[in-house]
């Protein structure tokens, strides 16, 4: 009964010895990232730039962080003190821009 509990939590007997006596823990596996698309279907990964609505208006960002509902998003537009910089908005809710339309936007607004 004491190996059946071991086996239940995780705690498996070391093989050549009792199961009484010398166990060992089972490592966990490493989490794997959620994969996420967006409204129009394309995987969004880490450090992607994205098009997502705000204030009744469209803003442009950068994929932060994956959660498991939501992505992360840093806005990339100008700061300013009275909104935040990040924002957490469902995967469906954003579009991935390509990296030829982040370079016209670039140049458009430096």
């Amino acid at each position: 009964m004491l190996s059946q509990a071991r086996t239940a939590i995780g705690i498996a007997p070391v093989q050549g010895s009792s199961s009484d006596t010398v166990v060992s823990i089972q490592q966990k596996q490493p989490k794997t990232a959620p994969q996420h698309k967006d409204k129009l279907g394309r995987l969004i990964q880490l450090e992607d730039f994205v098009a997502y609505p705000q204030n009744n208006g469209l803003r442009v960002g950068k994929i932060t962080k994956l959660n498991n509902k939501m992505v992360k998003i840093l806005d990339i537009t100008k700061p300013s003190k009275h909104r935040p910089s990040e924002y957490n908005k469902y995967p469906q809710d954003v579009v991935k821009l390509e990296a030829s339309d982040m370079t016209w936007y670039i140049l458009k607004n430096s």
